[in-house]
């Protein structure tokens, strides 16, 4: 079926082959599959399925063998290639020997377990390797003491070969240009006076040389043999630092090899009688310098360099780990486990604590190639004490069995390290306390047996990650809490024992994803299945099952039966069944129970509750669900008896209500009704005649808004909520207003036998928007005669000389108002005005006003004699302000500065001359009018009118002049009015129907906006 291809990988790395597509049964029978290395030194291979996991161990070629078998013994056999390039990864123990660092280390430095520790000061030997980066140097460097032998042969590997024993050795720098062939050199080491000491062999002069300087892939000459007790080397592409210690004095020295300063600073300058420092961490991407301890400076031979107690400073505050596993390491920990559990009193403690290698000792039942620990047996073997945590430094270990010992205390989270675990028992101890979650790391862990111990807490979620386990034994602990749920993402799980524990909760219901042939979960204090038809089924299905019990719960309530409402006499019907569940899908049978049947009584048929009010009042009904175990729930649920239902009713009469054309009047009506059984009402409203009122509502409120003169009624309805209703009525009268005058009719001038026309409607107004009437007298019918039609006025000249004539505005109700206009009849055609003499204005202050009589001034005169009008504007409206009134200019000042009002006369016929007055305006302070005494109150008959000047209860500090308003405070009564002619006096103009009392209002203004106020009261009727 095709064969296994060959693979290549880096030490320390691992791969997977999935080999069911390269074998086949004829019969179609299920196989089964193994593999077998080699060379186990190079490569390990083990079979789950049809899964060959294979890790690389060391550098080197081996031979993969997967076997497969069927159920009657036959088998096929297929083998593979894997070849292994080297990495430093998990031998660095090999690769530098922790003891011989600790033959030179001063204080602060220890080794315990495979980790070494450094504090304080340090000065000491040790080998470490770092890997190229460059492109054309892909290779490790090494800078050693020679210690143990080492082998490293694969491409990109310095190997270092030799023994403490060994008088010379040979370091070989293996490197791999840009086309990929081989570029290798190699440097002898000779042991001399305990030390080894490098040189080159240089092909080109066919001479050895001393190793001092290496760029590239080239090593040139530096020194005399003699002069190095230790040398380091190394290059990692970027800043690459290390430290070295003089042979015979104090002192340190740093170096650096980074890509700027490898081919400039010769080792010569830095390196001179030294011993090598170096640390270095291993970490999953290989070995990383810690070349940030100190930073000391030294770069030459001439340079200051610090003495050993400066660099022992900075490094007193630095402590640095370097976890290192191998051989080494693992003695250590198996040392400590011996030391932690009594050892000496072992059942079986041969080969422990000697010099033979480990998988001599008793129980170390495997080793792989480098002599690392795979499996560990001591069940039965009378251990005693606790297991310590350097048993999480066999990183290679596979089985662990320490069951049916004395072992007390807590399981070390450091277990949680081992990821090449695959078994771990520990049964049959007296182990407390909770199971570690770190456990949940072991992904290749397959059976995990902790039953009979004593540990307690919960089972940890983490135990969801263990993906590849088959069996779980719990069985027999003390634990505690319900079961994470993440327990039933376990795909591959085939055994579950949970047995005699304290679990409490339901089984999560993610059990349902498991195919399990054995599952024990009796005798626990409250754990139970859910009583379930896929429970059930699930359960029925596992061959070895010890079951607990299922989950018998009763009834619960669900949300809240709403509350009802009925009358006396009357029932509702109300559904209970949504408001309860039952989790086993037990059928429910209900009751009920009135807590006042003198107020409401209750029955139920299935799940129906019908309630009937027997009295006004409330009362609560209990209702029950109970199931065919008899566990039952309750809900309440709140009636509400009412009588049956009255209609509103009115409470006294909402008044009368009179308005003028446009204005309002507003009432709560809520106080003239009311309801005999307390319910809200509603109200509503409407008008007999919406051209005479209109009528809204608002809530409780009523408004009425004249719309036009006359009488209506308007109807308010107040509804309860059956809609049962009572009405009140209110009656309504709209009032007239008498037509308003507009503006001033200018005088008119014209010649005998001529005639002019005017439209009276431009003079007039009604409030009301009545449509008027207009009539028109003259004084002199023989000078000036006059008619009216429609509202077109027309004035013909009779004979030389002066009338005035009065022109009345008559609304449909007769109420009315008149304006007058002078005329003069003049013999001959008209002439202009003109310009008689100047005006200028000086020293007038910002803010203030100045009025000027432009006839009294005789700044105009008219030819004919002409009755002139005269208006005003400015030129400079920024600096002044003018404005007529009549024949008087007023100018106000507005902001400093010369400025023009231009002043224009015209006569009756619209000829007209213009004199543009000069207005000099100053700085000024202004101050706000002031009232003098009181105005006197008045009393008015019914359409009667009156004037009185008002100006004598005023005075403005400045001497400004004032212009004066006045309003009323309710026109209906008295209109208040200033006289346009003579803004003076004060109009008063009482109603023809409206009696009462009013206030009136009168502001005096100065030119700058300052007012004063007096009131005046008013009496009609």
């Amino acid at each position: 079926m095709g064969s296994i291809a060959d693979r290549t990988v880096d030490a320390g790395q691992s791969f997977t082959v999935d080999v069911s597509s390269n074998f086949r049964d004829s019969d179609g029978d299920a196989l089964t599959y193994a593999a077998e290395s080699s060379d186990e030194g190079v490569a390990t291979a083990r079979a789950a399925g049809s899964q060959v996991n294979v890790e690389a161990v060391g550098p080197g070629t081996a031979s993969v063998t997967v076997t497969a078998s069927d159920p009657g013994g036959r088998t096929a056999a297929q083998s593979f290639g894997v070849s292994v390039r080297g990495s430093f990864g998990d031998d660095f123990g090999s690769a530098a020997s922790l003891a011989d660092w600790t033959e030179r280390n001063n204080t602060g430095i220890s080794v315990g377990g495979g980790v070494l520790s450094v504090t304080n000061r340090t000065q000491g030997r040790l080998g470490v390797a770092e890997r190229a980066s460059t492109p054309t140097l892909n290779s490790w460097m090494v800078a050693a003491r020679m210690g143990r032998t080492t082998r490293k042969a694969s491409p990109g590997v310095v190997s270092v070969t030799g023994h403490r024993r060994f008088t010379a050795a040979r370091l070989v720098l293996r490197t791999i240009d840009d086309s990929g062939r081989d570029q290798n050199r190699s440097a002898d080491a000779s042991r001399t006076s305990g030390n080894f000491e490098f040189a080159l062999f240089d092909r080109d002069t066919r001479e050895w040389v001393r190793v001092a300087n290496m760029s590239g892939s080239s090593v040139a000459i530096r020194e005399e043999p003699n002069e190095f007790t230790e040398i380091v080397i190394g290059h990692e592409g970027v800043d690459f630092v290390g430290y070295a210690g003089a042979g015979n004095s104090e002192e340190l020295f740093r170096f650096n090899l980074d890509d700027s300063s490898v081919d400039d600073v010769p080792l010569r300058d830095v390196l001179e009688h030294v011993t090598g420092v170096w640390l270095v961490n291993q970490g999953d991407a290989g070995l990383t310098a810690l070349h940030d301890w100190v930073e000391v400076t030294g770069t030459g031979s001439g340079a200051t360099v610090p003495d050993v107690a400066e660099v022992a400073a900075a490094l007193d505050a630095a402590t640095r780990s370097v976890s290192v596993g191998g051989p080494d390491a693992d003695r250590a920990a198996l040392v400590a486990l011996y030391e932690a559990t009594d050892g000496p009193n072992w059942t079986n403690n041969d080969g422990w604590l000697t010099d033979a290698p480990v998988h001599d000792w008793h129980g170390v039942d495997e080793t792989d190639g480098r002599g690392r620990v795979r499996a560990l047996h001591l069940d039965e073997n009378n251990l005693s004490g606790e297991i310590p945590p350097e048993i999480g430094n066999l990183s290679a270990l596979r089985r662990l069995f320490v069951s049916r010992n004395r072992l007390v205390g807590s399981i070390p989270a450091e277990i949680g390290n081992l990821s090449a675990l695959e078994s771990l028992s520990a049964e049959g101890n007296e182990l407390t306390g909770e199971i570690p979650p770190e456990l949940g790391a072991l992904s290749n862990l397959r059976y995990l047996g902790l039953l009979k111990n004593e540990l307690t807490g919960a089972i940890p979620a983490e135990l969801g990650d263990l993906t590849a386990l088959l069996d779980l034994e719990l069985y027999s602990n003390r634990l505690t809490g319900e079961i994470p749920p993440e327990l039933g993402g376990l795909a591959n799980l085939n055994s579950l024992n949970l047995a005699l524990n304290e679990l409490s909760g339901r089984l999560p219901a993610t059990f349902l994803n498991l195919s399990l042939a054995r599952f024990w979960w009796n005798e626990n204090a409250a754990l139970c299945a859910p009583d379930t038809s896929a429970f059930r089924t699930w359960l029925a299905g596992i061959g070895d099952h010890h079951p607990g019990p299922f989950c018998v719960e009763g009834p619960e309530a669900v949300g809240t039966v709403p509350a009802q409402v009925v009358s006396v006499g009357q029932s509702a019907t109300v559904d209970v069944s949504p408001y309860f569940r039952d989790s086993d899908g037990d059928p429910l049978t209900y009751t009920a129970l009135s807590g006042n049947a003198a107020v409401v009584t209750a029955s139920m048929s299935g799940s129906a509750l019908t309630v009937t009010g027997a009295a006004r009042g409330r009362a609560t009904i209990a209702v029950k669900a109970t199931d065919p175990a008899g566990l039952s729930a309750t809900q309440t649920v709140a009636v509400t008896v009412t009588t049956p239902n009255r209609a509103p009713q009115p409470v006294g009469t909402i008044p009368a209500m009179r308005l003028s054309v446009g204005g309002s009047g507003s009432v709560d009506v809520s106080s003239y009704f009311r309801d005999p059984d307390g319910d809200a009402l509603t109200y509503a409203t409407s008008s007999s005649n919406v051209r005479v009122a209109t009528a809204t509502m608002s809530g409780t409120v009523l408004t009425v808004t004249g719309a036009g003169v006359g009488s209506a009624t308007v109807t308010v309805t107040a509804a309860d909520p059956a809609g049962l209703a009572a009405a009140q009525t209110v009656a309504v009268r709209v009032g007239n207003r008498a037509p308003q005058p507009v503006g001033t009719i200018p005088a008119i001038s014209l010649t005998v036998g001529a005639s002019h026309t005017l439209d009276a409607s431009v003079y007039f107004r009604d409030p009301d928007g009545d449509a008027l009437a207009y009539r028109v007298r003259s004084t002199i019918p023989g000078v000036a005669a006059a008619s009216v039609s429609g509202r077109i006025v027309t004035i013909a000249g009779v004979s030389l000389g002066r009338a005035t004539l009065t022109l009345t505005a008559v609304d449909p109700a007769g109420l009315t108002a008149t304006q007058t206009v002078a005329v003069a009849v003049v013999q001959t055609a008209n002439r202009p005005p003109q310009v008689r003499s100047g005006l200028r204005i000086e020293g007038l202050p910002a803010g203030q006003s100045h009025m000027h009589d432009m006839v009294e001034g005789r700044h105009f005169i008219d030819p004919d004699g002409d009755v002139l009008s005269f208006a005003a504007v400015s030129r400079n409206p920024d600096i002044v302000d003018g404005t007529m009134d009549g024949n008087v200019l007023t100018v106000t000042g507005v902001a400093p500065g010369e400025g023009v009002v231009a002043v224009t006369a015209t006569d009756p016929a619209g000829l007209s001359a213009t004199l543009d007055v000069e207005v000099l305006v100053i700085e000024s302070d202004n101050r706000a009018p002031e009232a003098v005494g009181t105005i006197p109150d008045q009393t008015l008959e019914y359409g009667e009118e009156t004037s009185l000047d008002i100006s004598s209860y005023f005075r403005d500090p400045d001497g400004d002049p004032l212009t004066f308003t006045a309003s009323s405070s309710d026109d209906d009564v008295v209109v208040a009015t200033m006289w346009e002619q003579n803004n003076r006096l004060l109009v008063l103009n009482a109603g023809s129907e409206e009696d009462g009392t009013v206030t009136v209002t009168v502001t005096a203004t100065d030119p700058g906006g300052l007012t004063a106020t007096q009131t005046v009261s008013v009496t009609v009727g």
